[in-house]
């Protein structure tokens, strides 16, 4: 686990906040995208989260009523699983983990996956989570088909407006983002944010 400090040494914030992105590799055209963690702090003051690769998932049936992504239903995945669906008392989804198999010919041992076996049809979304906080939501996942998730060791960080409730990005976003790799074996990492110019800048030390 690491932990992240961030100060923000600017004079004013203008209404903008810290956006912290994860991108997930290979992702479908229509992926929503979330702000994995949105910082607010005033001018002078300092935040701090904390990362940790552990990845989560669920699913929700397609066009239900808008809810957050942290539902009881999440379970625990590790790359190279790969979880089948079922319907529960015809209105629950669960979600049950597939053979070794059929894992290793569906993923690459880096991929955790999520396949559609409800029966009867219904598509589905299937949400992501790092930590427990939302990283991308793949929509209208059709019978048979299966969706993987994978992302680097990689954090993205970004200066915008706080997101709406709801509000989800695409992977174009992340052209104009700060991307940090994360040491491996760092325990924390420091980050002074600055604006000179009307430029917003990210510096970044680690300490082990």
């Amino acid at each position: 686990m690491t932990k992240f400090n961030v100060r923000f040494n600017v004079a004013d914030m203008d209404g903008m906040a810290v956006l912290v992105f994860i991108r997930p590799e290979s992702p479908q055209r229509n992926s929503r995208i979330h702000a994995w963690r949105v910082l607010t702090g005033a001018e002078g003051s300092a935040d701090a989260f904390l990362y940790e690769n552990d990845i989560q998932v669920n699913v929700t049936p397609t066009d239900s009523e808008p809810s957050t992504p942290r539902i009881p239903n999440t379970v625990a995945i590790a790359p190279g699983q790969l979880y089948r669906t079922a319907l529960i008392d015809g209105r629950r989804l669960v979600l049950h983990l597939s053979s070794p198999a059929e894992a290793q010919e569906r993923l690459s041992p880096k991929q955790c996956g999520v396949i559609n076996t409800v029966t009867p049809f219904m598509e589905f979304d299937c949400h992501w989570l790092v930590a427990g906080r939302p990283v991308v939501t793949m929509p209208r996942v059709d019978t048979n088909m299966a969706v993987s998730f994978e992302h680097l060791n990689h954090l993205y960080f970004t200066m915008a407006k706080p997101p709406t409730a709801g509000q989800t990005y695409s992977i174009r976003d992340f052209s104009d983002m700060t991307r940090y790799t994360v040491p491996v074996g760092a325990q924390t990492i420091d980050i002074d944010l600055t604006r000179e110019n009307g430029l917003w800048a990210f510096d970044f030390s680690s300490n082990r």
